[in-house]
């Protein structure tokens, strides 16, 4: 039985003799720094392979959802999901979305959908598509709409010890 091109490249990463995709849950799991740090160390590239690997691995859909590995725009790694299965990340939106600069909204890195997308000479058919599938489908991220907007970025702003400045406001006021 061959082992899947995707599946042999993260475990060979890993240095490991052989593994089983539950081993990576296992080890993020136990919040391991070093395992945390040797993911965060990962390229956009790297991820988007892992992503679509993982879009093959139904059965523990569930166990990812909450674990570091969603990278954002600023290169941070987070769980896609609260422990409750809320959403807590987004996909960027469409290069010509009305989202204001300063939403400050949790997006996953635009680079890593773009290389997501892009097929390299090995894939299969299907390889470009399996990253976004995991992100969308699997953890269920999709772009963020108004109402995020409003209610996660700028409502919060007015509940603080003081409104935003008068720009800001503006802005805001423009949005809505």
């Amino acid at each position: 039985n061959a082992e899947p091109r995707r599946f042999s490249l993260v475990r060979n990463d890993l240095g490991i003799p052989y593994w089983v995709p539950e081993t990576l849950v296992d080890r993020l799991r136990q919040e391991d720094d070093e395992v945390l740090n040797w993911l965060q160390n990962k390229s956009d590239e790297w991820l988007a392979r892992l992503y679509a690997f993982l879009a093959d691995q139904r059965a523990l859909t569930e166990s990812l959802k909450t674990l570091p590995i969603v990278r954002l725009s600023d290169n941070r790694l987070v769980a896609a999901c609260d422990e409750w299965g809320v959403p807590l990340v987004f996909l960027p939106p469409k290069e010509n979305s009305d989202l204001p600069e300063a939403a400050n909204l949790p997006l996953v890195k635009r680079t890593v959908l773009r290389l997501a997308t892009s097929k390299r000479p090995d894939d299969s058919d299907d390889a470009p598509e399996k990253p976004l599938v995991f992100l969308n489908e699997r953890l269920g991220l999709r772009e963020p709409r108004p109402a995020d907007v409003i209610l996660e970025h700028i409502l919060p702003q007015y509940e603080s010890d003081g409104p935003p400045d008068v720009p800001t406001n503006i802005a805001h006021f423009q949005y809505i």
